[in-house]
This record gives structure tokens, sequence and C-alpha cells, in this order.
């Protein structure tokens, strides 16, 4: 049985005449889509049983499709032949933890990391070969997580390989963030400090996913207006306005007011600025396109607007105080910095071990920490830096850079607007949660790491997604925007 698409009407998304997806890959797209939308649910899936069961969900997913190409093969996708070096760095910085449990000749060691020379020998083990990592079990948890993020990037670009679904996962990653939005305000529920939590335990990353997900809102919309402008030229305006609010424009534009209303009301000081800052860096982005447009501004501004005012009357000036006022907690947070950049300083080349920030942190702590415990360093990138060291940040570094730049490139000089809403939304979503982490530690949340990967995923696979037109124009399409069509069958399983 084979899974056909017509043409149809021409709502962003719908796939381009003829296209045939195989059944099998059908199933697997609707699991994969299922997991990511149950992944925030249990807190975050930050508890090891839960994020067990999301690595048992990748893994079997990934079996599922490997086994399928095994017996049948077929041509990779472009998404995945047209970006090897983005995917190469990123799996070379999926399996780095691995290089930290290989048992190294003590001489070997003590040039790459003497600090963990100096601890193996102060608790009395001088073995022949030891390890660059203090902690093997926190590790190999560690590289689980990372290859779980992975084969969910990988997932999203064999099998989000038309235009039907791309827009199924960007509408999925919509219902995941109007939920958490929903029940934050339904719930109330708040966290050890004041704020909406929805089912994370901590305010900043309900903030942190919010920030994933409202810019896949903005991005649909971007497409809705491309689209509509063409058709509506010449409609009285009262009409027009009626029609948008009524019809889908209208309830995503009233979701993405929720969901920003609920980043704002998380009094995450940082979430609120990031996300702003991240959507005012890609929407000048959009100024250096071949043929610049004004819908991001028209589109954003509004929605700043009217969530402002909303925020307003439900009580934003909780958020206004907490800018306004230096709590004790955010001294503490300066405290953990320094003292997290000491590590760093010992273990500069390879880093502790991934996931051995908790362990080694009371090694560093000087008593001015009012915190009993802790086990993160609030800012992401000087706990990986911390954990893996030079060599393992510089591979990630690398990576999303790498990434950005592709989906950036993409973002100036694709004219098919749905292809332009998706490249908006995968770069705003993960600019803002890379900005966020330098405050926070969402990566170090199963949920939010999973959702940025399927996000990277969503903006290499808008970069190639074949126009929405018929074969002939979708040539031309393709040929107008330097993309051919003969590379897509290049690389094989």
């Amino acid at each position: 049985m084979r899974e056909d698409f017509s043409p149809g009407g021409a709502l962003p998304g719908m796939v381009s005449p003829g296209l045939v997806l195989p059944e099998r890959d059908r199933w697997l797209f609707r699991g994969f889509a299922l997991l990511v939308l149950l992944v925030p649910l249990p807190l975050g899936s930050n508890r090891p049983w839960a994020w067990l069961l999301m690595e048992v969900g990748i893994f079997g997913l990934f079996t599922l499709w490997a086994l399928s190409r095994a017996r049948r093969p077929e041509p990779l996708p472009r998404a995945v032949s047209e970006h090897p070096w983005p995917l190469f760095l990123l799996l070379l910085w999926s399996f780095y933890p691995l290089v930290q449990v290989v048992p190294l000749p003590m001489s070997v060691l003590e040039i790459l990391s003497p600090s963990a020379l100096e601890i193996r020998r102060f608790v009395g083990q001088e073995p022949l070969a030891t390890m660059i990592t203090l902690d093997l079990h926190a590790t190999l948890t560690s590289w689980l997580k990372g290859i779980a993020y992975f084969m969910g990037l990988w997932l999203v670009l064999v099998l989000v390989n038309t235009r039907r679904r791309l827009s199924q996962l960007a509408y999925l990653l919509v219902v995941g963030g109007a939920f958490q939005g929903l029940f934050a305000f339904v719930s109330g529920r708040e966290g050890d400090v004041p704020g909406l939590v929805g089912t994370f335990v901590n305010r900043n990353h309900l903030a942190g996913y919010l920030e994933l997900t409202l810019p896949v809102v903005l991005g649909l919309l971007l497409s809705m207006m491309a689209h509509r402008s063409s058709r509506e030229s010449g409609r009285e305006p009262l009409l027009l306005l009626l029609g948008r609010v009524s019809g889908r424009q209208g309830v995503l534009a009233m979701l993405a007011v929720l969901m920003l209303l609920a980043v704002l009301m998380s009094r995450s000081r940082s979430g609120s600025v990031v996300l702003l800052v991240s959507l005012f860096l890609v929407s000048w982005l959009a100024r250096w396109r071949s043929r610049p447009s004004t819908r991001e501004r028209r589109l954003l501004m509004p929605l700043f607007f009217v969530s402002l005012v909303a925020g307003a009357w439900l009580g934003l000036g909780n958020l206004t105080q907490r800018f306004l006022v230096t709590d004790l907690r955010f001294q503490d947070r300066w405290l953990v910095f320094e003292e997290t950049w000491r590590k760093v300083l010992d273990y500069p080349l390879v880093g502790s071990g991934s996931g051995t920030f908790g362990l080694t942190f009371p090694l560093y702590r000087d008593g001015r920490l009012a915190f009993d415990f802790v086990d993160h360093a609030h800012n992401d990138y000087l706990e990986i830096l911390a954990d893996q060291g030079i060599l393992g940040f510089g591979l990630m570094t690398a990576a999303f850079v790498f990434v950005w730049v592709s989906v950036a490139r993409a973002y100036l000089q694709r004219r098919d607007p749905f292809a332009r809403g998706m490249l908006f939304a995968s770069l705003a979503s993960t600019l803002a949660l890379a900005l966020h982490a330098a405050t926070d530690f969402n990566f170090q949340i199963p949920a939010n790491a999973l959702t940025f990967m399927v996000l990277l995923g969503l903006g290499l696979a808008a970069a190639t997604v074949p126009h929405a037109e018929g074969r002939g124009g979708a040539r031309r399409a393709a040929s107008r925007e330097g993309y051919s069509g003969s590379r897509s069958g290049s690389s094989r399983f």
C-alpha cells in the first residue's frame, strides 16, 4: 500500500503532485512525532526513568528505519547528502564521551589531563591504564543521551522528507508549545521561585521549551501571509481582516500570544530577553535577502504589543520587578560561574568527563555559596567546557555554526514562502535557546535538548524541501534557488 498526496489546495506545506511515500515510513514518522510530543510531559524527561524511555523510543525507531533500509536500500534525502559536514561534526561530538572512557596509559593521561591523574593518585589508584573521566557511569549516561539526540535529528532528516511532513512536524511542535502554555496558566504550578513552570520543574526550562516552539508558530504565520497576499489582493480590508482572524491564521496568532504570555509569566528574565533578541536578529537578517520582505516586522510588532498589554493586565509587573531587583540567587549564580572557571583551568584540554560536573564541583566551592548542592553550572557553555574540555567544546561549536550557516544561507536564498517560514522558525528558536544557555542549563534538560536537535533538523530539511509547484514548476523553482534534483540520489544507504 502506498501513500499518495494530491495537490488539492495550495495551503503551505502541501506536497508536490505525484509524490508517493512508503507506508513503513509513514508509521515511523507518526511514532517519532508522538515521541517528540510526549517527551516534555514527564518533568521535561529530566528524571532517569523518563530519559530512559526517551532513549528506548528513539533507539527503537532508528533501528526500525535502519532495518527497513538494509532490506530495501533507497537514496538518502537531500537534507542528508547536501549537509555532510554539519552531520559529521555532530556525530563526532556525540561520540566524544566514549573517548573519555577509553583506558589510557598513565603517561598519556599525564599529558592530556594531569588533574585527573592527580585525583587518581590522591585516592590511591595507580593502575597501568585509566580513563579521562572521573565517573564512568555519568559519562556513559551522558553519551547515551547525546546519541539519542543525534538520532532524533537524523530521524527528522530521513523521515521528514516532504513538504507535508515538514508542515505536520511544525504543527506538532505548535501543539506541544500551546499545551505547555495553556497547562501553565490553568494549573498555576510554580517552582521554588515564583513563576509558571508547566510540566517542567523549573520556570526557566518552561521558558526554554516555549522559546523553541513559539518561533514555529511565527514561521507558519509568515508562510501564510505570503501565500494569502497573492490571492487576496483587491478584497475589502474589513472582510480580509475578518477572514484572517476567523481562519487558521487567526488561531495561530492567538496561540502565539498565549505562548509569549506564558514565557513572560514564567518570570524568566533570560527567557524573555533572549526570545525577543533572537526574533529581532533573524528578522534583521531578512533584510539581506536578494528580495527583502517586511513580513517579519508586520507580524512581530502587533504580536509584541498585544502580548505586553495582556501581560500588564495579568501581572507582568512581577517580571519587571525581577529585572530591577538583584536577589541572592543571582549573586550565587555568578559565584558558580567563577568556581566553574577554576575547574575549566584544571581540565582545559579534554575535561573531567561528560556529566561529571555535579561530582567534581564540591572540590571548587569556597563556602560563599548559599546553595547546599549544585548539580549544574547555570551556564551550559561553561559546564560543557569543564566536562569536555576544549576538544569537546570545539566540536560542539563547529557543528552548530556549520548548521546555522547552512540554514541562514538557505533563508537568504530561498523564495518559497513555506520553506522560508520553516527556516525562520529553525534559526530563531535554536538561536534563542543557544543564547539562553549562557545563563541556564536548558541543554541538560532532555526534552529541550531533543527539541533543539529536532529544530536543527527541521531547518536542514527546509533548506532542501522541493518547491510546491507542478513537476515542471518545481524543477524551475529548484533551478532558480540553486538546487539540483539530480543530487538527491547521489548517496545511498
